[in-house]
């Protein structure tokens, strides 16, 4: 290789070198350091901008949209450009720089600081007060009366002004420095009034109360001036735009866009909301904690993006320091984890779901960010759209949630309390037995009319007791009947003793004999008719039963029907039935059925007590004794051949026995005042600790060669002397007479 072809060799791979370092160094701003990336961009004339993601919209179970993405408009404030070119701003840091105090923003504050700095002495001026502080005592006069005055842009207006003050300071003119610029002070003041009415009037237009824009400028002034006096010449809060207002009105945005000059500082963006259909929280209010939240733009996210970025480069920090004590594999891994939990924040914009629907189901609603290639004119004004990525919508989500029978629960939930105290717990859900898709789901109170120390939807947990009661002893009757005919019962049915009411039982523990194993009515022989027994919610029936089960039985019965699964971390195998997560709720808003633990009454375990459930979890268990199969529920409409259900795995009699009692209780039992027709339920009261009140139930579901409705109600926490019947039962009854009422509801849910 000759001298000259060895030149180009190294002159190429110099070349070669320098473009991977620039590559590099690109990529690395553009995604290590989003932040500072987006402000460069922001300020070159050729830039990038992201462009928000938009999710895909939840709709119900006929397509009805209950919220969707809206393209807005959202007004942001730029303090620094604010402070530096728009009249107000101007004239209060210049009114400081002048050394006069000054207030908060106000319409008083702003006033009082122009007069003080249309009557600036030059001397103030001069360099004799110091170089810096009065060059920049030239800049916001010049910059004020630009602002102020005709001309060929403010640039044009700031420049000619900013000489003539220089030159009659040169040649020692004395006075003011409206004289010396040769400006009119009242035709000033009279466009400075102008000016701030505007800006007054935007304050009050702005759909918050009044005071909203000169709280966020009084409160930015002030973290500047700390951020200052802490040594920052650039201060954060000035360099990052501030969301004023997320969803401005049409007219509003129009008008601000129209003329930027008029409001430096205040810039008009596009940006996404995501309201609720129009009327929903009229006719269903309860969805509103079921769809859930959003979380807000990244712009608005700043603390938590910052701290992000705190965390990381302290995590990596931290691993470079530890050099040689990390295998490189594992390196590379806890690198690239904490990137793409950054990248993930930081380029999606923070636009994922908080709660409800949207978090659950946020994979498939979070769309794709994308990214444009703007124009910038001076003054970082966008003027032209030169190319664009397109953003990646999320996928839409349909919920098994049918507007129309939840707007008819929501009535019967809200006509059952009106006899109710303001702040009733209530809930009630409705399942499909064959499907499992969540119909309807309601509760009270509201999510807005929620203590703070219960935000949890009341549908899905219970705030204080969620015992069940009588609701449980259908499922208890289907384990004894299986175990009388496995031989698994120790008990013999015709052996049991008649029911005596309040009166102790002759056999069982002696320390629960008068005071708990009683019964509300003597219901003699009756105790040993397991139908009957059922229908008229015999307590002195099921202590009988629970003896002949134990513990070992009563979990099984539980088991069964997904309301019992061994402690967490237990060696046993969790019960086929028992359903961990509903889809379109996220874990953590969906509790477990809780089983007591501490508690070790065998005989009141089997009437419901110890064992807390919602709605959900006992809509579910009803509707597998309508079926014969315990269906797995979701909030989400899936496809047919997606579904699963498990079989109970007992005999077809014993389960037809079981229905035979809940239609017993319906026409001549404990819910025969309801007349359910064509219904199946069981009613249930819980006593609430010694608070002399109790959990009111009713479950059930519509007969029929395939079941269509299934159901559960709750009151918690009613006064004594209110019972399953009376206190829930309203809720049910009137619920399917709107269905039935209603010729095309009637006919598809029949």
């Amino acid at each position: 290789m000759n001298p000259s072809q060895r030149r180009l060799l190294v002159l190429g791979v110099c070349h070669a070198a320098a473009l991977v370092v620039v590559a590099g160094h690109l990529t690395f701003t553009m995604v290590g350091q989003h932040e500072l990336w987006l402000e460069r961009s922001y300020e070159n004339r050729w830039a990038f901008r992201d462009v928000p993601t938009r999710r895909g919209a939840i709709r119900d179970r006929q397509g009805v949209v209950l919220v969707r993405d809206v393209p807005c408009s959202r007004l942001e404030l730029h303090y620094r450009t604010f402070r530096r070119r728009h009249p107000c701003g101007v004239a209060l840091h210049c009114a400081e720089l002048l050394g006069a105090p000054v207030g908060p923003y106000g319409e008083a504050t702003l006033l009082d600081a122009f007069r003080r700095c249309l009557y600036a002495p030059l001397e103030a001026l001069r360099r004799d007060a110091g170089a810096e502080l009065a060059r920049d005592r030239r800049y916001y006069l010049c910059a004020l009366f630009a602002g102020l005055t005709d001309g060929p842009g403010f640039r044009g207006r700031f420049r000619v002004l900013s000489q003539r003050l220089i030159e009659r300071l040169r040649r020692g003119a004395q006075g003011v420095v409206t004289t010396a610029l040769e400006l009119d002070a009242q035709r000033l003041e009279q466009v400075f009034r102008a000016r701030l009415a505007e800006l007054t009037a935007l304050d009050r237009q702005l759909p918050e109360r009044g005071g909203r824009l000169w709280g966020t400028l009084e409160a930015t002034r002030l973290a500047a001036a700390k951020q200052r006096a802490a040594g920052s010449e650039q201060p954060a809060v000035e360099r990052r735009p501030l969301a004023l207002h997320q969803r401005l009105p049409y007219d509003l945005a129009r008008d601000l866009a129209s003329k930027p000059e008029w409001h430096p500082g205040l810039v008009v963006r596009p940006s996404v909301d995501r309201p609720v259909a129009e009327g929903l929280a009229h006719r269903a209010g309860s969805l509103d904690s079921l769809l859930g939240g959003v979380s807000p733009e990244w712009a608005e996210d700043q603390e938590r993006r910052e701290t992000m970025i705190e965390q990381v480069q302290t995590d990596l920090d931290e691993m470079a320091a530890a050099d040689g004590e990390l295998s490189e594999e594992l390196r590379a891994r806890v690198r690239g984890g904490l990137e793409r939990q950054l990248n993930a924040h930081l380029m999606v914009h923070g636009r994922v779901g908080r709660t409800g629907v949207e978090a659950d189901q946020d994979p498939v609603l979070r769309g794709i960010a994308g990214m444009q290639w703007v124009l910038h004119r001076r003054g970082a004004r966008e003027v032209g759209l030169w190319s664009s990525l397109d953003v990646t919508p999320g996928e839409d989500v349909r919920l098994a949630i049918d507007l129309r029978l939840q707007s008819r629960l929501e009535n019967a939930l809200d006509a059952a309390l009106v006899e109710y105290p303001k702040g009733q717990v209530a809930a009630a859900a409705v399942v499909d037995p064959v499907s499992g898709d969540v119909l309807a789901l309601a509760s009270r109170p509201r999510l807005a009319d929620r203590p703070a120390e219960h935000k949890t939807d009341p549908a899905l947990s219970w705030w204080t007791s969620g015992h069940i009661g009588s609701l449980a002893k259908p499922l208890v009757l289907l384990e004894h009947l299986d175990a009388v005919r496995h031989g698994r019962s120790t008990h013999d049915p015709r052996q049991f003793e008649a029911c005596r009411g309040s009166e102790p039982m002759a056999q069982g523990d002696a320390k629960f004999k008068r005071f708990r194993l009683r019964c509300d009515h003597v219901h003699g022989e009756l105790a040993r008719d397991c139908v009957a027994a059922l229908g008229e919610s015999c307590n002195y029936f099921f202590y009988q039963v629970a003896e002949g089960l134990g513990w070992a039985g009563l979990q099984r019965a539980y088991a069964r029907f997904g309301l019992w699964r061994p402690p967490r971390g237990a060696s046993e195998p969790i019960p086929d039935g028992f359903q961990a997560h509903v889809a379109g709720i996220p874990a953590a808003a969906l509790p477990d059925p809780s089983w007591d633990t501490t508690s070790r009454d065998l005989h009141r375990r089997a009437i419901g007590y110890g064992l807390s459930a919602n709605v959900l979890h006992l809509a579910r268990a009803y509707a597998g004794i309508a079926t014969g199969r315990l269906p797995e529920l979701s909030l989400v409409r899936r496809a047919p051949e997606t579904l699963r259900s498990v079989a109970l795995g007992v005999h077809p009699d014993d389960l037809a026995l079981v229905r035979e009692g809940l239609r017993y209780c319906v026409e001549r039992g404990t819910a025969e005042r309801l007349h359910l027709r064509g219904v199946l339920a069981k009613t249930g009261t819980a006593e609430v600790g010694q608070s002399k009140r109790n959990n009111a139930w009713l479950a059930g579901y519509v007969d029929g060669a395939r079941p269509r409705l299934a159901f559960a109600c709750v009151l918690y926490a009613v006064p004594h002397g209110r019972y399953g019947a009376a206190a829930a039962g309203p809720i049910a009854q009137r619920f399917l007479q709107a269905v039935q009422d209603d010729p095309k509801l009637a006919e598809e849910f029949r």
